[in-house]
């Protein structure tokens, strides 16, 4: 499953980005497509329970958003490295 940006972009592994929250921070697991920054999260157990994405937030550490509606309204702040 691709979650995208409003831009129409996808959101891909390690983008910062702002949550409809307010929230910043990096995407470090895209569950659905079993994708994770392994040195911030281990990737097992996450797709048996859970789909969403993972954000490491500057402000609270590692946040869960599951819920499509919420993902869809995050802003690309910066693409992840090459």
């Amino acid at each position: 499953m691709e979650h995208r940006y409003p831009t129409g972009e996808i959101m891909r592994l390690r983008d910062r980005v702002r949550g409809p929250d307010g929230l910043t921070g990096v995407v470090v697991g895209i569950i659905e497509n079993d994708e994770y920054d392994l040195s911030v999260v281990s990737g097992k157990g996450w797709k048996d329970d859970c789909t969403g994405i993972l954000v490491k937030t500057d402000a609270f550490g590692l946040v869960l958003y599951g819920e499509p509606d919420r993902i869809a309204l995050f802003v690309l702040l910066a693409a992840a490295p090459a």
